[in-house]
């Protein structure tokens, strides 16, 4: 019987986030205690460094993977099962983001508090972003190498992010939609102070403010902000009427031009399977993201009466779990020293069948103990990745780790980020092309960026540790290499 190797690597880097320990430990629980999925849970690890949180997965999640992946191809009743438990978990969680914002938080008694935030701890583990995760580790390389066998590598290039592409429009591409519907309505800058757009533009905030509140305690979207963006919109040359038809046209001609691709090739069932479940699961990643935003603006009310009754700020209170913040408000105070512990640094991950966080110097051993550095990785002047949106690129890096507002970006840079988000999107607009650490041909970066028709290598794992700001880089997106050129 051979030894096993002690330094075989326990983890795989998934993604680098600003995000508090809350939702790390709610992320954590939703991976290790899932309900619908049970056979697909797996240890995580979350191991925060300042302000930056890496999120690690057992390397359990290669054969989850595959087990995933030939359900998929046996049958479609996975995907069938899959869609019918989202929009179950959606209608409770817009149930009870409903209740959250019919309420008077102030007015409740403690013990109301705490029945809400115990229901927050359930829904928030309850929404299928488990299977997407595991998925993506071996679902697009197995429909990779059928192409690459059957095809030409140029073919294969070709199709896969057209057969990869969402089948229903993302909540960005809806918004923006709607905005360039708004600013039709409007259609000149100095109607921007009339009362009939005042009422339209609290319409758009009521259907939108809560997009950008994603896992660090983003501040929601301001009616100045929404003012901004029209303003933009009107003074461009192309009138919104315009743009919005051919946003429509073009979405049309994408679906057209899948379906008739997926005729053509005839694809035998156990691939086509994959291909529908890659598709569907592009589109979920972002609705499911969505919710979880819609869910930390409705609740903010909630945490911040919390954090009021502790005598904390709401950045300090979301250092502790839902079950501490109860165990807090039941005895009246809570765990300063644990606070500052934390605030310093944590190490979230799974147990046994528990979750445990550590802090301080226990933190440390643990994360030198089990995690092979990213930065370890040699690569001075040359990565690879993987192509997302093909093209090439040539330009000066600008390194964006979390979200920052648009008018401190100058157009026509190359984006370098752990992953792009939807609080992301409007800096990718002005992007020359977008490089990632993270992510597969499915992720969110790879939709954006053939959305906005730019060159895209997702998944270097350490692109944002080599580029520094003002770095000349070019990119062969059809070769998924980035190259320093000065």
């Amino acid at each position: 019987m051979s030894k096993e190797n002690p330094n075989r690597k326990k983890w795989l880097w998934e993604w680098e986030r600003q995000i508090s320990c809350l939702i790390a430990y709610q992320l954590a629980k939703t991976y290790t205690k899932d309900k619908a999925w049970p056979w697909l849970r797996m240890p995580v690890l979350f191991a925060a460094r300042g302000k930056e949180v890496n999120l690690y997965f057992s390397v359990k999640v290669i054969n989850k993977s595959r087990l995933l992946a030939k359900k998929i191809q046996q049958s479609r009743k996975f995907i069938i099962d899959y869609k019918k438990e989202i929009q179950q978990e959606e209608k409770l969680l817009a149930k009870y983001c409903q209740e959250l914002k019919q309420k008077s938080i102030r007015d409740l008694t403690t013990r109301k508090i705490i029945n809400l935030l115990q229901k927050f701890g359930e829904l928030y583990r309850q929404h299928g972003v488990t299977p997407i995760r595991t998925l993506n580790r071996i679902g697009p390389g197995i429909v990779r190498k059928f192409f690459l066998q059957k095809y030409q590598e140029k073919e294969t290039d070709k199709w896969l992010p057209i057969l990869f592409a969402a089948t229903r429009q993302s909540v960005d591409r809806r918004q923006e939609k709607d905005i360039l519907m708004l600013a039709g309505k409007i259609s000149t800058l100095k109607k921007l102070a009339d009362k009939k757009t005042a009422i339209l533009i609290f319409s758009y905030l009521d259907k939108y403010q809560w997009l950008p509140c994603g896992y660090a305690e983003e501040l929601p979207l301001q009616k100045k902000d929404i003012i901004k963006k029209l303003q933009q919109i009107l003074k461009e040359k192309q009138s919104p009427v315009i743009k919005l038809r051919q946003l429509i046209k073009e979405e049309k001609a994408l679906y057209q031009k899948r379906k008739k691709l997926l005729a053509k090739l005839n694809l035998p069932s156990y691939i086509a399977n994959l291909v529908e479940a890659l598709s569907e699961f592009i589109f979920y990643k972002d609705f499911i993201r969505m919710n979880y935003n819609k869910l930390h603006f409705y609740s903010r009310p909630l945490f911040k009466e919390a954090a009021k009754r502790l005598q904390v700020s709401l950045k300090e209170l979301t250092y502790f779990t839902v079950s501490e913040i109860i165990q807090f408000l039941q005895r009246g105070k809570i765990d300063k020293r644990l606070l500052l512990a934390r605030l310093r640094n944590y190490l979230c991950y799974t147990k046994g069948k528990e979750i445990e966080i550590l802090v301080g110097q226990k933190a440390k051993i643990k994360e030198q103990q089990e995690i092979e550095e990213r930065d370890k990785q040699i690569a001075q002047h040359l990565i690879k990745g993987i192509g997302a949106s093909a093209g090439y690129a040539k330009g000066s890096v600008k390194v964006i780790k979390h979200f920052v507002t648009t008018e401190k970006i100058p157009a026509n840079f190359i984006l370098v980020t752990p992953m792009t988000t939807p609080e992301l999107v409007p800096i990718a607009k002005k992007a020359l092309a977008i490089i990632t650490d993270e992510g597969g041909i499915t992720c969110h970066a790879a939709i954006v960026s053939r959305e906005l028709k730019i060159p895209c290598v997702i998944g270097t794992k350490i692109a944002t540790k080599i580029f520094k700001d003002g770095d000349k880089v070019e990119i062969d997106a059809n070769k998924g290499i980035v190259k320093k050129i000065g």
